[in-house]
């Protein structure tokens, strides 16, 4: 069975980075990520922030790559 990446190892974050970013506890978050608990509302609106930025961050770098392989 293949496991499923989780959200903090695909921003590059430890659990324990994660919880402090969305000020909860680290087991909070390691049962969220597990689907055995739900976050509070205010860590729920800023993981939503967080993850709307990373999006972002990630399309302009892709729109970037794709104007510098033009130029090439």
């Amino acid at each position: 069975m293949e496991r499923k990446s989780s959200i903090s190892s695909l921003l590059g974050v430890t659990q324990h980075e994660m919880a402090s970013l969305l000020h909860i506890s680290r087991s909070q978050w390691s049962m969220y990520e597990l689907g055995k608990g739900n976050l509070p509302s205010a860590a729920t609106l800023l993981l939503a922030d967080l993850l709307t930025h990373v999006k972002a961050s990630e399309k302009i770098e892709k729109r970037r790559s794709q104007l510098t392989n033009k130029r090439v």
